[in-house]
């Protein structure tokens, strides 16, 4: 009986132990757990300060650097960006000046072997993890030498940030320039075949590299609105960009200053682009202020102006896009293979001959007609990948996967 009496009260004190657990579980199962609570996040806040800059720091060529880096660092630090992208900053003194003044603790410059550099350096307020870095396959002619642009290892380098609780990709490139013997109204230059392969290879970087959806593009593009590689660019990318130079307008990047012929207004060479996931909430031409010199001299920060861009995650990104989206990205691929077989018809070919394996880096690089032919193998490739047909091969199924998955951004 003893037994029976304590096996009833041992029942109720655990009813009341349940009772009290469900009690103290009712205002999680009807609101949500705390830990669910604390994970969404309010992108409606969430915002992102980019510049954007061609700092202008070749050694032995740019002018006053000990003066004008420390002014962009001080530049920087004022605007209070969260992450800058800069292209010519060749020296590992103008980077240190600049990062030294800019009061952002982060930091990534991307080298390229037997080059002066790639130029590409990014700064930020989080931490950078370098992810990538593509070296363009043209770049410049060993018969133009003196232009310089052979000894450079320009590129498109991806870095990733998390910032605020988002994963942010940023594509910092540089593309080939037209070297001022060809005005810059023209809509076109010896190097647009050139400049076109550049802009497929940083959406090579973007489709093949990126870890995010939210990515953005900048850099010096040395190439106008009205230019046909830019339009190549937006066909192939469809990309939201800042574009602020309209037909006949004196706002420009590449402006007449100190450091240019005062009657060459190079217009908008320079871009910040930004993926579906985000958008430009606000930006603004940025770095154009000159400053007093030691000498009592006017200087201007570069030979170009900058960007800066207030980035917001788009909470009403496009729909239903996608098929067109890729379309345009396969008829710009039909446009550059048929540039370059033209490109490539105009080149002188040297004869095949097989070389010492010392020399073979060397032939690569400076063999112009190699490097073109090397190119029509990068599209055509993505060519066949688009074009549905059956295929076993791994790579071309996860490339035709990663060419959709880039399409679907737009959806």
């Amino acid at each position: 009986m003893r037994f029976a009496k304590n096996l009833v009260l041992t029942a109720k004190k655990s009813r009341f132990k349940v009772f009290t657990v469900i009690i103290c579980l009712l205002p999680q199962l009807t609101t949500g757990s705390p830990v669910e609570a604390t994970t969404q996040q309010d992108w409606s806040r969430w915002e992102l300060r980019v510049g954007s800059l061609n700092v202008w720091a070749l050694k032995y060529v740019s002018k006053f650097t000990s003066e004008r880096m420390p002014r962009i660092g001080t530049t920087i630090r004022d605007r209070q960006l969260d992450h800058v992208l800069l292209q010519e900053a060749w020296t590992e003194s103008a980077r240190q000046l600049i990062q030294v003044n800019s009061g952002l603790p982060y930091y990534h410059y991307f080298h390229w072997p037997r080059t002066v550099g790639s130029g590409l350096y990014d700064l930020s307020k989080f931490p950078i993890r370098p992810v990538y870095f593509q070296p363009f396959t043209m770049n410049g002619s060993i018969r133009r030498i003196w232009e310089g642009e052979i000894f450079a290892g320009k590129g498109a380098s991806l870095t990733e940030v998390n910032a605020h609780g988002l994963l942010i990709n940023f594509i910092n490139t540089h593309a080939v320039a037209r070297h001022s013997d060809t005005p810059s109204d023209t809509v076109e230059d010896k190097y647009t075949p050139e400049r076109m392969m550049q802009y497929f290879e940083v959406m090579q970087t973007v489709i093949e590299r990126r870890t995010s959806d939210a990515f953005i593009v900048a850099g010096d593009f040395n190439s106008r609105l009205t230019h046909h590689d830019y339009h190549f660019w937006k066909t192939l990318s469809s990309l939201e960009g800042i574009q602020i130079e309209d037909v006949g307008s004196p706002i420009c990047t590449a402006c007449p200053n100190i450091y240019r012929p005062s009657h060459i207004n190079g217009g908008q060479l320079d871009y910040i682009h930004v993926s579906p996931r985000l958008k430009l909430s606000q930006f603004n031409l940025d770095f154009a202020e000159p400053f007093d010199s030691k000498s009592g001299r006017k200087l201007y920060l570069s030979d170009h102006f900058g960007f800066v861009a207030k980035i917001r995650v788009n909470e009403a990104p496009p729909k239903g896009l996608s098929q067109r989206v890729c379309q345009r990205f396969q008829s710009a691929l039909v446009y550059l293979e048929s540039r370059l077989v033209e490109h490539l018809g105009k080149t002188f070919n040297p004869p095949e001959i097989e070389l010492p394996e010392v020399f073979k880096g060397i032939q690569d690089r400076f063999c112009k007609s190699c490097r073109i032919k090397d190119s029509l193998m990068k599209v055509r490739y993505y060519q066949y990948a688009l074009s549905e047909m059956p295929s076993t091969d791994d790579k071309i199924l996860n490339l035709r996967k990663q060419i959709k998955s880039y399409c679907s951004l737009f959806d």
